[in-house]
């Protein structure tokens, strides 16, 4: 979608969450499990540009992860080795900045006409069961939304909309804010109804990005600090939601670290060559964000997108977030 419109002044009215690797520490996890699952058919870590290409996409994302090994695994066949350690996501834990965030925008108004709150909701691409074992020790985390307004793979499912990076799960995020907001007592001054552009969404992936630009939202990308190496240079195409151009550009990186013949027979191991990027796991991906400590903010082209280095360096004033009542530092 393109958007001209200068929103620089617009206050935002409603935050929508992705889950995995923004507000929880669960990507990490994921990637643990993948190289767990993965280590019959290669000994390399699961390279970045390979996880971009999976994060967020559902069935076309786990494609990428197999076809990287050549593994000829069926998509079905390997989720369902995935959800037998679904118990590991019982140890996520919320990412630095996140509580801090969700505090103050619990707490906050926007500058819109007589003030009005801020809207909170989810929208991931994770089950209702998941959702529920990544939440069991982060209750605090989950109170901030209200029930009706998470909304998770089986929501996609059971009204026939599709997964990222179209926009449908985050417009259908809104709706539901919408119809939560329509139950609470009528402020007439005040428009019922709140718009796409009115709603800033905070993403980790790149197919998240896409999606949220494709829904006609603002949005705050925060990588992880593994994808945001191998997307050096490729900021403003993320931002700017052209999700191809990306992926092939990563595709080719990851071809190009692979030997030749590596690329194409099947049903043969292949020892992989060492190459200079990065393969971060959960083990050092908490020192790695130690060590980047602050960011550069980038803002897009456009105006419509920002990167973020970390929730703790969100700019609350930027989005016409202010006011915040007893702000947690």
């Amino acid at each position: 979608m393109s958007q001209t419109k200068d929103i620089s002044s617009e206050p935002v009215k409603a935050c929508i969450f992705d889950l995995d690797g923004l507000l929880l520490d669960s990507e990490d996890i994921y990637t643990d499990i993948f190289n767990d699952l993965l280590k019959p058919y290669t000994s390399t870590p699961l390279p970045w540009t390979v996880k971009a290409r999976q994060q967020s996409r559902g069935e076309d994302g786990y494609e990428d992860l197999l076809h990287w090994v050549l593994h000829q695994d069926t998509v079905p066949y390997f989720k369902s080795k995935v959800v037998k350690q679904e118990n590991r996501f019982e140890a996520c834990r919320p990412l630095p900045g996140v509580l801090r965030l969700l505090y103050n925008l619990k707490n906050a108004r926007n500058i819109f006409r007589g003030a009005r709150d801020i809207e909170l909701a989810i929208a991931s691409s994770t089950s209702r069961r998941l959702f529920g074992k990544k939440t069991k020790y982060n209750l605090g985390l989950k109170s901030f939304f209200p029930t009706d307004c998470c909304v998770l793979a089986n929501h996609l499912d059971e009204k026939k909309l599709k997964e990222k990076p179209a926009p449908d799960i985050f417009l259908e995020a809104l709706r539901c804010i919408n119809e939560e907001h329509l139950l609470r007592p009528k402020d007439l001054t005040l428009p019922l109804e709140i718009k796409p552009a009115d709603c800033l969404v905070f993403e980790d992936s790149i197919s998240g990005v896409a999606a949220a630009r494709a829904a006609g939202m603002r949005v705050c990308w925060v990588p992880h600090p593994g994808l945001r190496r191998v997307c050096k240079g490729m900021e403003q195409l993320v931002l700017a939601g052209r999700m191809k151009e990306v992926n092939e550009k990563l595709s080719g990186m990851t071809k190009d670290a692979m030997p030749a013949e590596g690329r194409w027979l099947k049903n043969v191991r292949t020892k992989w060559v060492k190459w200079d990027l990065p393969n971060e796991t959960s083990s050092n991906a908490q020192e790695l964000r130690a060590k980047d400590q602050k960011y550069e903010s980038i803002m897009s082209e456009d105006g419509w997108a920002e990167m973020l280095g970390s929730l703790k360096h969100f700019d609350y004033g930027k989005y016409g977030i202010l006011g915040t009542k007893h702000a947690m530092r």
